[in-house]
């Protein structure tokens, strides 16, 4: 925890002094994709034996909301594409990579998705990809 913290806040620093204000929507857009691909892995992933909160969740969710979650994925993808160009498109393509890697992970070593790694797998996609967007803000911006 105290990693991703450091990491973030010096991506927010390295952000800060390099971009401007208007940078800020790009993050906005990556943390709504963030929380949609977290939501779509409670809803999509099969669910671990031991997690009750999860299940809950992911039946109540039914097939709908997936569907919904992919759209708004899709359409604040492509607005943020149209405002970032291809920042935004490597940052959403680094958030479906830490997706596919936390959910091989989860479905490997605990049998499915939990609550708790649905949360590890948001703080972790966000943080990546701040960090992406700090390293990569001064090259494709």
């Amino acid at each position: 925890v105290v990693l991703a913290l450091l990491v973030s806040l010096g991506a927010y620093v390295q952000i800060y002094q390099t971009q401007n204000r208007s940078f800020v929507w790009l993050l906005t857009g990556v943390f709504v994709l963030s929380r949609c691909l977290s939501g779509l892995s409670v809803t999509a992933l099969p669910i671990a034996p031991s997690s009750s909160l999860a299940k809950t969740f992911g039946e109540s969710a039914g097939k709908h909301v997936r569907v919904i979650l992919v759209i708004v994925y899709g359409v604040v993808g492509l607005l943020t594409v149209l405002f970032w160009d291809w920042l935004a498109v490597v940052l959403a393509w680094i958030g479906l990579f830490a997706f596919f890697g936390c959910s091989h992970m989860a479905k490997k070593q605990f049998g499915g998705i939990t609550g708790d790694l649905a949360g590890f797998f948001l703080v972790l996609c966000e943080t990546v990809c701040l960090l992406g967007a700090a390293l990569l803000g001064g090259v494709l911006a």
